[in-house]
């Protein structure tokens, strides 16, 4: 899975299909510029420059919060459009 998350835009981009606007769960840390994941590995990269990129090899929970946010999205659309 390619994985995207950018908080302050309430982007969740998985495998190229992008939601926006996404009301995301309190859990993301207020210091995520964006997560990036590539399948089995990726890394957070966070709005300080004086902090440095974290390398992941496990999505964290708030990610994965994100990313139920985003199927939840476009269950929601699908539904209403049939």
């Amino acid at each position: 899975m390619r994985l995207s998350i950018i908080p302050i835009d309430g982007a969740v981009i998985i495998d190229g299909v992008a939601v926006t606007e996404l009301s995301l769960p309190n859990t993301v840390p207020n210091d995520v510029h964006a997560l990036q994941w590539y399948d089995t590995e990726g890394e957070i990269e966070y709005i300080s420059r004086s902090t440095s990129n974290e390398d992941i090899t496990e999505l964290p929970s708030w990610a994965n919060d994100c990313v139920s946010a985003h199927t939840d999205a476009i269950a929601q659309q699908d539904s209403s459009e049939q």
